[in-house]
């Protein structure tokens, strides 16, 4: 969000100071190197062909699509289910219990009255069987990194609504250069003269009701705030003055942690196999699953090697990644895998990635939380034209990086529009 508002507050004449508490650009999009591929650490797709495809169209950096959630595309594309170790067909009870039990909620207009009240959605689910509620849990309270005690049906309804009609059900991949994609930015706002400060976190921002902002003691005409959520929720960054339903969204839009564990997989008896990626083959690309150690894992093939992440997301799973060595983490990881390959695969190389202990991040992302349907409406708003905060939570889309750079560009525009100069 940060460098997507200096990029356009530069581009319409401003000179823009851009302050990044990392020793590195990109926040929770970070890329590094495993068994000689690269890998994302953090941020891994784009959902749908949205603005991250479009910087990686003008960086140069392939896209491909990766998997997609919509039950029409075709088979060697779908979302996977599985349970006790198995792959599920597209006609299991359960997984056809989780597919309506989602679809009745999206097509249930009664959500549209301003005066419905909102409900978690392990409410929802108490009459689906045992199963077919760990598949929602799986494939929803996972993938928004909180639980199904916190998961707003009434948030998640818009957002899935937005994704629909916004043709987001195909994920694409970056193949492990989201950090090049950052950088690729980084680039362009040094190229407009933006002066990014490295290493340099803001710890308090008070803005004039009449005009201007002081940042850390430093004077200026107008600022994006573009922390994570969590920073404002600890206090780590103090802004004021604040519009008290900005507060109140602080305060309530939940962000819970997150943590990626990556392995390079080799198939122990592929030594005599012509392709030693070859075990693979016969698996989907994405995984749900109702068990095991990860919820979320998905496959890659790059450079002849096989590549397995596991997601492990919200209060719940994420607190079994943390206590986990990487090591040990791999393990579990590689035993599931091989459950589902029906041979014993093993790693040869492993990352593991743990957001929610993330000194600036504390978390992973904002997620849908009970009672703060459209909070990125306040989010979005301060009360002051001068001073605007923008990141992921602060766009109808929520919870991903298409958000935040839009939600950067939007509150700079803002300023701009404001100030007269277009």
């Amino acid at each position: 969000a940060g460098l997507s508002a200096a990029i356009t507050l530069a581009q319409g004449g401003w000179a823009v100071d851009l302050l990044e508490a990392r020793d590195r650009v990109g926040g929770r999009c970070a890329s590094a190197t495993l068994a000689g591929v690269a890998v994302d650490l953090g941020a891994e797709f784009s959902h749908g062909r949205t603005a991250v495809v479009g910087v990686c169209e003008e960086a140069g950096i392939p896209v491909e699509a990766a998997y997609s959630w919509d039950p029409e595309a075709p088979p060697s594309m779908q979302v996977a289910f599985a349970a006790g170790g198995r792959l599920l067909g597209a006609h299991d009870p359960a997984v056809k219990s989780h597919h309506a039990f989602l679809e009745a909620i999206v097509e249930d207009e009664s959500w549209d009255d301003p005066g419905a009240v909102d409900r978690p959605m392990e409410a929802l689910a108490e009459g689906l069987d045992d199963r077919a509620r760990a598949l929602v849990d799986a494939s929803q309270a996972v993938e928004y990194a909180t639980s199904m005690a916190d998961l707003g049906a009434s948030e998640w309804r818009r957002r899935e609504t937005f994704f629909a009609a916004h043709d987001c059900s195909t994920d694409f991949t970056l193949g492990g250069a989201y950090g090049r994609a950052m950088a690729h930015l980084a680039a362009r706002a040094r190229a407009l003269g933006v002066r990014v400060s490295l290493g340099k976190a803001a710890r308090k921002v008070v803005a004039d009701r009449a005009g201007g902002v002081v940042v850390d003691g430093y004077a200026f005409d107008a600022c994006v705030v573009t922390a994570p959520l969590a920073a404002l929720q600890r206090g780590d960054l103090t802004v004021a003055p604040l519009a008290p339903a900005f507060e109140a969204a602080v305060r309530g839009v939940r962000m819970h942690g997150a943590s990626k564990v990556v392995i390079s997989a080799v198939a122990a008896q592929s030594a005599s196999e012509e392709d030693p990626a070859a075990w693979a083959a016969t698996l989907p690309r994405m995984v749900v699953s109702a068990d095991g150690f990860a919820r979320q894992l998905w496959l890659r093939e790059a450079a002849g090697r096989v590549l397995v992440t596991a997601f492990l997301a919200g209060p719940r799973d994420a607190a079994v990644a943390e206590a986990l060595s990487c090591d040990e983490a791999a393990d579990r990881l590689a035993e599931q895998i091989s459950a589902l390959a029906g041979r014993r695969v093993a790693w040869v190389d492993a990352v593991k990635v743990d957001w929610g202990r993330d000194p600036f991040a504390q978390g992973a992302y904002s997620s849908p939380s009970v009672g703060m349907c459209g909070a990125w409406r306040d989010l979005f708003d301060t009360g002051l034209p001068h001073l605007r905060y923008a990141g992921e939570a602060a766009h109808e889309r929520g919870s991903t990086v298409d958000s935040a750079l839009e939600a950067g560009e939007a509150a700079a525009r803002a300023i701009l529009a404001n100030s007269g100069r277009q």
